[in-house]
């Protein structure tokens, strides 16, 4: 066994022993969004304020549970090095949302009350540029956009009781633009550790979308999408 194998060996055990559970760094990511979430939306107290926080939470793990380790890692040394800089990662994915919304849409979200309007979020401002993204990057997040696009295309295909996405349409606010602009927050490697994850996942016959609301719900105590897709039919 020559020494270079005997280094590399060593460096992957090394590397097994010191790596979190994704477990662990999803309560620490979750943990650093929800106080960003916070400095946003001051005026929600009370019970309203522990129901957001519930959803938000379950929301956002179900999200990043079909994320790989170094997917993770990247993303959440990306969070603390925003907190660093002073940068709000949600503030700029909302910020980037209002920017792609028509006039319409935006004057119909504002009079909802909706979690971007000014009553409730503090997001007013020019879009942060801190996250310049070379071009590379910028197509690797139009590949993700498109294989996720598909998988939400399936999902309300299967189950369009609980993917009811015609309103939101109408109003501008698409699955697409609010998947892009949470891409464009993130760091460029975590953007392409995700890529990977996604690509494989394509390859793979996978359909990531499909495995986050299977855990979500049940999380909510349902044993399967199909049994939420009859509820919401009644």
């Amino acid at each position: 066994m020559n020494v270079c194998f005997l280094k590399l060996r060593e460096g992957m055990i090394s590397y097994m022993e010191n790596m979190e559970s994704n477990e662990g760094l999803i309560k620490k990511i979750v943990r650093l969004e929800y106080k960003m979430f916070r400095e946003i939306h001051t005026n929600i107290q009370g019970e309203e304020g522990k129901e957001r926080e519930k959803a938000f939470i379950l929301e956002r793990k179900s999200y990043f549970k079909t994320w790989s380790n170094p997917t993770l890692l990247s993303y959440l040394s990306g969070l603390e090095d925003a907190i660093i800089k002073g940068r709000n990662l949600l503030r700029e994915k909302y910020l980037k949302m209002d920017r792609s919304l028509n006039k319409d849409a935006k004057e119909a979200h504002l009079k909802r009350g909706y979690e971007r309007s000014k009553t409730q979020c503090d997001i007013e401002g020019p879009p942060d540029s801190s996250n310049a993204l070379d071009e590379e990057h910028k197509i690797l997040i139009q590949k993700i956009v498109q294989i996720e696009s598909k998988w939400q295309n399936e999902l309300r295909e299967r189950y369009p009781n609980i993917f009811k996405t015609k309103r939101m349409r109408n109003e501008g606010l698409n699955f697409e633009k609010y998947l892009k602009s949470e891409l464009e927050t993130y760091p460029p490697l975590t953007i392409e550790y995700y890529f990977w994850d996604v690509s494989n996942a394509e390859k793979e016959g996978r359909n990531l979308a499909l495995e986050e609301y299977e855990y979500m719900f049940k999380e909510l105590n349902y044993n399967s999408l199909e049994e939420v897709n009859k509820k919401n039919c009644q």
